[in-house]
């Protein structure tokens, strides 16, 4: 289905209501939610409205796990970290448990190893991939 919007703001909000969608979808299912997180700047308006939707869905959160489908070879500190854009937009602005936000190791200086790693760490079927 395509859409078209007028306005970015309607588009990120459309994509915020989205994936609430597709996680209470996911929670009936099977009882969690795995959402794996985008890089860069463009998600972070949508990370936004979902913390501001969801800022006190207790229910929601203890059903979700986070994991990132790209992340920077970085500091955590660095403003091209993934990781940190997330933690700025979401993480830090929701009850979610911190044993459910599964992040990359950007900043292993070893970046084949903290990759293997991460493939251990993800699950075999995600929910949602933005």
């Amino acid at each position: 289905m395509l859409r078209i919007f007028e306005q970015t703001e309607e588009l990120f909000r459309a994509a915020a209501d989205f994936i609430v969608e597709a996680g209470r979808h996911a929670m009936d299912d099977h009882g969690e939610f795995h959402f794996f997180l985008s890089g860069g700047r463009t998600p972070r308006n949508v990370y936004a409205l979902l913390a501001e939707q969801l800022a006190n869905d207790t229910d929601f959160w203890n059903a979700t796990h986070l994991y990132w489908g790209d992340e920077r070879c970085v500091s955590l500190d660095n403003p091209a970290s993934n990781y940190r854009m997330a933690c700025e937009a979401l993480i830090n602005r929701v009850p979610i448990r911190p044993s459910h936000v599964h992040r990359m190791q950007g900043e292993d200086p070893d970046p084949q190893r903290a990759a293997l790693w991460y493939e251990w760490v993800l699950p075999e079927r995600p929910d949602l991939i933005l």
